[in-house]
């Protein structure tokens, strides 16, 4: 009997590890020693995406914090983040929320001194 639930700790582990470097599932199956459809199957059932996208999820987090957070330039983030060229990172990044990162920058730095406050907008200045 194969246990889903310790399969899925492990696979977490290991993405937060190696995100940067591997978004296959062939890659985590071997560190688990399953077969990658398996793996697969288990992650679409439990979580509703297949490896590649939970690897993505954890990547495009990272992006959000790096563009967020850094004044690190799109070129050191695109290193970073381990894609080859800039246009590579703002396809995916784009693919993903619908926004630039150049874009998601300008609407987080807006949206830095606005909180919910029972519902309604505040603005913290």
């Amino acid at each position: 009997m194969i246990d889903e639930e310790k399969i899925l700790k492990d696979l977490d582990m290991l993405i937060q590890r190696h995100f940067l470097e591997e978004r296959s599932a062939a890659f985590y199956a071997r560190l688990l020693n399953i077969p990658a459809g398996l793996l697969n199957n288990i992650t679409g059932e439990n979580l509703g995406k297949r490896v590649p996208g939970l690897a993505r999820q954890y990547l495009l987090k990272e992006a959000k914090i790096l563009l967020s957070c850094t004044e690190n330039n799109m070129r050191q983030i695109t290193f970073q983040l381990n894609f080859a060229y800039p246009a590579c990172f703002t396809h995916f990044f784009r693919r993903e929320t619908g926004l630039t990162p150049t874009m998601f920058r300008k609407l987080h730095a807006k949206l830095d001194g606005v909180t919910l406050d029972g519902g309604n907008l505040k603005v913290n200045l």
